[in-house]
């Protein structure tokens, strides 16, 4: 138990290591959480990201002890940590979303059939974590139902155990959930793209489960039959389900989060699979957590607002490869670093973006889809663009504040008086802003523009807001910005 609480702390310290909450649409905060926590709505958030970020640890360290009475503690180990780091697990547990509550729940549910092996009274107790991951996300229905079908069939005599155990948290789930969950979309379109697209695709967001499908097989072949087709067949069964969902193509979370509840199903034979494929598939293992971690410290609502404003009606954005989430993030290389802090007496995020690899400079210019910093003079560095801002024929089209233009200031220039020139044309106001780690309320300053313009901003470090500059447009301005320059 000792070994289990101690991964469960070091797994709950990883998911909250961007100290940052899902930036996308997150879900809106329970009632209860409410009552319970009198915060600001950043507050609130990050109570509901430190939640679901519990919920999400608590699951690694119950795989684990799973795992550890059927192979070593290494690979129960390696399995934990993929559970919580390699799949949309990680994404989910950015918010209050119901998929960590859930994805406890059937690890529990997981525990509880493997000791019904030496047991079968832990069979009949298997309805109440599987009733209440329908209580808290109710599109869990068919996993759930292909589940205990699985333990009524092995385990007949303990059928009413089993019904008494998941009717009270099913009967509360549906009485909170009216209708449960709006399936309206046709079956097959959707589970597809959750599990093949580039933008959702289990496989290109979490390529660990393909170890775990190996092992599933490996598993059935060599005698494991039951667990190993009813846990494939769940999961098979949730994906289908999860792809008829009105909002299974939602890009508020990074990956296919409607998939989230299934993985601890399949990451169950993980080192079936591992045995097997050995280094394939740890470096299948290793790229699918750092594909989540990229995820975790990069992704906000940029690609949301660049291809689902709004989605195409055959969601056709979500196979389109050269623009997907994990090659637009890759491109961009912006690492956020935050952690939460206080302002005033409120509780503030503070942030620190980082661009891998940037170049410094002192002029920005736009090609292509991207922004190109140069010139000789080392100004600047750390530009990238945010939001919605399009980089298209030269110029970044900006129409409001969610979309700009980030740079920070050169730490080699800080000591000399500078001024911010932005070139474009347009009409509305541009604004800059001022700001960085340890003052997360920029200065802001706004310039009327009309037709052509040239900005002049001056900045002196020592009496700024910070190094971080944020060049944005007021809300129903539209402006193009030509280039950006950093010099006396």
């Amino acid at each position: 138990m000792v070994t289990v609480l101690a991964l469960a702390a070091v797994l709950f310290v990883l998911l909250l290591a961007n100290g940052r909450p899902a930036v996308a649409q997150a879900p809106p905060v329970p009632a209860l959480l409410r009552a319970a926590l009198p915060l600001s709505e950043t507050g609130l958030a990050l109570a509901g990201k430190a939640l679901a970020s519990l919920f999400a640890s608590l699951a690694g360290g119950i795989l684990f002890k799973i795992l550890a009475r059927r192979w070593t503690e290494d690979m129960a180990l390696a399995a934990a940590a993929a559970l919580v780091l390699g799949t949309p697990v990680w994404a989910a547990s950015q918010a209050l979303w119901p998929q960590t509550a859930a994805v406890l729940c059937v690890s529990v549910a997981l525990l509880f059939i493997v000791r019904a092996d030496y047991d079968s009274v832990w069979a009949g107790r298997t309805g109440l974590p599987l009733g209440l991951a329908v209580a808290v996300n109710p599109i869990d229905a068919a996993l759930v139902a292909v589940l205990a079908l699985a333990v009524a069939l092995r385990w007949p005599r303990r059928i009413p155990w089993l019904m008494l155990f998941g009717a009270l948290p099913v009967a509360v789930g549906l009485a909170l959930h009216a209708p449960p969950f709006g399936l309206t979309e046709p079956f097959g379109p959707g589970t597809a793209a959750l599990l093949a697209s580039p933008g959702k695709g289990i496989v290109f967001f979490a390529p660990v489960v393909l170890v775990g499908l190996v092992g599933a097989a490996l598993a059935f072949r060599y005698g494991e039959h039951w667990i190993a087709g009813s846990f494939v067949l769940a999961a098979a069964a949730h994906a289908v389900l999860a792809g008829s969902a009105s909002d299974w193509a939602a890009g508020e979370a990074y990956g296919p989060r409607l998939l989230t509840d299934a993985m601890p199903l399949l990451i169950f034979f993980l080192p079936d699979g591992l045995l097997r494929l050995r280094m394939i598939g740890q470096a299948l293992v290793v790229l699918a957590i750092a594909g989540q971690a990229l995820g975790a410290f990069s992704y906000d609502d940029r690609w949301v607002r660049l291809q689902q404003s709004p989605p195409a009606p055959d969601h056709a954005e979500l196979w389109d490869l050269e623009h997907s989430p994990v090659v637009l993030y890759s491109r961009r290389r912006a690492v956020i670093l935050a952690a939460p802090g206080s302002v005033d007496g409120r509780i503030a995020i503070r942030m620190h973006p980082i661009v891998l690899f940037a170049p410094e400079g002192s002029r920005i210019e736009f090609a292509g889809e991207e922004a190109h910093v140069g010139g000789a003079d080392a100004t600047l560095g750390d530009v990238y663009l945010f939001g919605g801002a399009r980089a298209e024929g030269g110029r970044l089209r900006l129409s409001g504040r969610q979309d700009g233009l980030f740079l920070r200031v050169a730490s080699g220039a800080r000591h000399r008086a500078l001024e911010l020139k932005v070139a474009g044309r347009g009409k509305g106001s541009v604004e800059t802003a001022e700001g960085g780690f340890w003052n997360p309320s920029p200065r802001v300053r706004s310039y009327p523009v009309s037709g052509s313009f040239v900005v002049r901003h001056p900045y002196l470090y020592a009496e700024s807001g910070g190094p971080d500059i944020r060049i944005t447009a007021a809300a129903g301005a539209a402006v193009e910005i030509e280039s950006v320059t950093l010099g006396r």
